[in-house]
């Protein structure tokens, strides 16, 4: 997270996305930038303030993410990461604008990572997402979620029941073309009923045609608008990430010109914003 007075990247995503009809910001958070002594806690939170403040100040809300087990740092033990939740946790508590807050980014499959900055401490990581979920519910007042990923329609139900369960409510980021009905086999299980439900992520790259780019954005869009428990629908990404130059990846929905791909951002325009 950079800081938003000086930085090219934060801010004018948050502008840009404002100016095609944005009313929500996701941002995900990280533990290694402070365990790694990259930049101090102190540091961290305050970037966290600017972006709270600048969301606040554009009449938007924000979907904070605490941080993601691929990108864990293996300095990040169970002591630093309640450390760091819970001093973001009483930030966080005095913002209205915060709308709920996702512990780690897609953990059901991001704890299982292998690479050499990922989770890699004693407890298992479904015990310290669970810790951290209830610390931060009850630090920041929020009500938490625990995301994950789907690329078909089989992972609705049973894609995580662990993190479902341990949810106040259902982040689901969807990477297909969903049917409108799709969504309702979870809520006739015992950890998907009568919690909301949020698309926390749907992007499609440019190694899809423009048509299909196009259908996978109304066919959430029809998902969203099917009830009033599907309570809205954000897009990744803003922009491109700078460090993936593969096409599948080239989901932003601006290009690197700050130009809208009128392909999606003519549907995601058009998505509700009323819940």
């Amino acid at each position: 997270m950079a800081n938003l007075g000086l930085d090219t990247w934060i801010k004018p995503i948050i502008d840009d996305a404002k100016s095609i009809g944005a009313n929500s910001i996701r941002t995900i958070g990280n533990t290694l930038v402070i365990t790694s002594g990259m930049i101090r806690a102190d540091e961290y939170l305050n970037r966290w303030r600017q972006l709270l403040d600048y969301t606040a100040s554009q009449n938007m809300y924000i979907y904070p993410c605490g941080g993601d087990l691929g990108h864990w740092g293996h300095a990040t033990t169970l002591t630093a990461a309640e450390d760091i939740y819970g001093s973001w946790s009483e930030l966080l508590a005095k913002y209205s604008h915060v709308v709920g807050v996702d512990i780690s980014n897609e953990a059901s499959t991001k704890g299982q990572d292998v690479n050499k900055i990922a989770y890699n401490q004693p407890e298992p990581w479904p015990d310290v997402i669970r810790r951290l979920g209830e610390l931060v519910r009850k630090v920041s007042h929020k009500p938490i979620t625990h995301s994950r990923s789907i690329t078909d329609p089989f992972r609705w139900e049973s894609g995580s029941i662990y993190t479902d369960t341990i949810s106040d409510f259902i982040d689901i980021h969807c990477y297909y073309a969903p049917g409108s009905g799709d969504a309702d086999i979870l809520r006739a299980v015992p950890w998907g009923s009568g919690k909301q439900l949020l698309i926390g992520e749907i992007g499609a790259g440019l190694d899809l045609t423009s048509e299909d780019r196009a259908a996978r954005y109304l066919a959430v869009k029809a998902l969203v608008e099917k009830s009033p428990e599907n309570v809205g629908a954000l897009a990744w990404s803003g922009y491109d990430l700078t460090d993936h130059d593969e096409p599948h990846d080239q989901t932003g929905l601006f290009d690197p010109n700050r130009q809208p791909r009128q392909d999606i951002t003519s549907v995601f325009e058009t998505f509700p914003i009323a819940r």
